[in-house]
């Protein structure tokens, strides 16, 4: 992992990110934690650099795991959160879910570059070593109009030939 293109050990970038995104006052947390007794209490936290890599994450799952295996994983992920509140974090359950999220865990690698506001972490690329997104929309949609306009043509002779599906077009 890098910033500005300078790769840096993991514990050096987590610092350097606090410090700079945290500057822009992103990655802030304000919300109510749940208590015993069905009490709550207001939870204020602040985690920029975790903010920001799980963030960069997520968009990196999306480019490059397929779609059945992300709504899947995003329900286990509750699970696990669960578990880990709970103080069950040696469970069985809980290993299982590593099991599952690490397995593909290995196929999201890629970059994802932002821009910084105040407030506000804008990404501006997403650039994945394995896409499963699209890199020539242009000759995608000529292909899908092609192919939609032979099936226009096929189901318009169809339909007035009176010989029912035909393959000799």
């Amino acid at each position: 992992m890098a910033i500005n293109d300078v790769e840096l050990p993991l514990i050096d970038l987590i610092a350097q990110l606090n410090d700079c995104v945290g500057r822009y006052g992103i990655g802030r947390y304000c919300g109510l934690e749940h208590l015993d007794g069905e009490e709550k209490v207001l939870e204020v936290r602040e985690a920029p650099a975790a903010y920001l890599l799980t963030n960069a994450y997520r968009h990196l799952e999306m480019a490059t795991l397929n779609s059945e295996y992300l709504r899947e994983k995003m329900l286990l992920e509750q699970v696990w959160v669960r578990e880990a509140i709970e103080g069950r974090w040696f469970s069985g359950l809980r290993s299982a879910i590593d099991q599952f999220i690490s397995y593909q865990a290995v196929t999201v690698t890629g970059t994802v570059k932002y821009v910084l506001r105040a407030g506000a972490a804008d990404v501006c690329s997403i650039c994945a070593d394995k896409p499963r997104y699209l890199t020539d929309r242009d000759g995608w949609e000529k292909k899908v109009a092609r192919l939609r306009g032979a099936r226009s043509l096929r189901e318009l002779y169809d339909s007035t030939s009176g010989y029912g599906s035909s393959s000799s077009l």
